[in-house]
């Protein structure tokens, strides 16, 4: 006799609080729209007028953010254009890594191979790999030098 009454309550909830739901988009529906005075801070802005009140770190009403459109170019002013060029920085020399290790009973070797996967090469000390000189072998890392400066990379990068 039990079995029944859960879903029964359910139902007699949802019976309740739909037609109270229906009833107020009806009445959002026949709401007449208000019109704003010209002078009101609820008043579309003009666009000079925001930037102007923004940028001294004025109160503006959400309102007048909302009648801006979001995704059109010049949304942000002319705050937002940097006023100097952007210099773009020369990228770092390009380090290699290592991809394996080798130990048949002679000297260790490395498996390196260049960061844009264009070159790779077994080296053991001594060997030049794009630049660098191996120093140092073990068997999860490297040692490199170029240009009298010392890197150690890992074939696990942490």
């Amino acid at each position: 006799m039990m079995r029944w009454w859960p879903p029964l309550l359910h139902l007699l909830i949802l019976a309740a609080i739909l037609p109270i739901a229906w009833q107020r988009l009806a009445l959002l529906q026949d709401r007449p729209e208000v019109a704003v005075p010209e002078g009101s801070a609820l008043a579309p802005p003009a666009e000079q007028d925001l930037t102007a009140l923004l940028a001294a770190g004025e109160a503006v009403a959400p309102a007048r953010l909302m009648a801006r459109p979001l995704f059109l170019p010049g949304r942000q002013g002319e705050a937002a254009i940097p006023d100097s060029p952007v210099i773009a920085e020369a990228p770092p020399p390009e380090a290699p890594r290592m991809v394996g290790y080798v130990n048949d009973g002679a000297k260790p070797r490395a498996i390196l191979a260049s960061q844009t996967g264009g070159q790779e090469a077994i080296v053991r000390e001594g060997d030049e790999f794009i630049g660098f000189t191996v120093l140092q072998v073990q068997p999860h890392a490297v040692v490199l030098r170029r240009e009298g400066e010392e890197i150690t990379v890992n074939m696990f990068p942490q």
